[in-house]
């Protein structure tokens, strides 16, 4: 990939590539969905390196090469809530230990930090501005800030949502936190596996709250639950208007 730098690091166990030009004005953070891994994200990584972006592409526990070979068995039934709940305390954790490392290795301290994920990363985009303040510009991609979708219920197989109690934290509970970011949200109203009616009506309960950020939707009629490459140009508009330093 001509002109950007790439290179696959590991601080404190957590794996994760770095892809980014000379004097860049931003940084971002690309996060995979469940069943998925970094490389899902880097031709849309290339764009936003070339772009101008430090871009992180992290890899989520029992993902890539570290795939067990019971996944489907984990993350379906009584099992999912609490792998996925694992899974994203996880990917929180990885992702703000990578920041704080990039932070004094790349000297980021007076940059701008962005994020954008899809599906379960999208989950994690929600979740992460409330376990970092450095995260002032997201960008949730086919996912909700609910737990309980009844999509995504039907899909895994999702059969115990009354008895545990594994999963009750959610980021509509913040709904507050949010006033003073700036969010773009991407979902396809026909998505079969995470059911667009949570962020419409995250966005539809945030949108009248907003302080001093900005709040965006988009809404396709079709697409499933897919991330398609013509997003990449909302993407990098978003962060270019939120994240760039001239």
């Amino acid at each position: 990939m001509e002109n950007v730098i790439i290179s696959r690091n590991v601080i404190k166990g957590c794996p994760y590539y770095l892809l980014y030009k000379d004097n860049y004005k931003g940084v971002t953070f690309v996060l995979h969905g469940l069943t998925g891994n970094h490389k899902d994200g880097l031709t849309s990584a290339y764009k936003l390196a070339l772009a101008g972006y430090l871009v992180v592409l992290p890899l989520a526990k029992w993902h890539g090469e570290e795939r067990p070979d019971n996944f489907s068995y984990l993350f379906n039934g009584d099992n999912f809530l609490g792998s996925i709940t694992k899974i994203m305390n996880d990917y929180i954790i990885s992702n703000i230990t990578i920041l704080n490392h990039l932070t004094i290795k790349h000297k980021l301290s007076k940059l701008k930090i962005g994020c954008v994920g899809f599906s379960m990363g999208a989950y994690v985009t929600y979740l992460l501005p409330l376990f970092d303040k450095r995260f002032k510009t997201i960008i949730p991609i086919s996912g909700s800030p609910y737990n309980y979708d009844q999509n995504a219920i039907k899909h895994f197989n999702i059969n115990n949502t009354k008895s545990t109690k594994e999963v009750r934290f959610q980021a509509a509970d913040k709904i507050e936190s949010f006033i003073d970011l700036n969010i773009l949200i991407i979902h396809n109203k026909d998505d079969e596996t995470v059911s667009y009616l949570g962020s419409e009506r995250f966005y539809n309960n945030l949108k009248p709250i907003m302080n001093n950020g900005e709040i965006k939707m988009i809404l396709n009629q079709l697409g499933g639950h897919s991330y398609y490459s013509y997003f990449d140009k909302e993407v990098i508009n978003w962060f270019d208007k939120h994240l760039y330093i001239v």
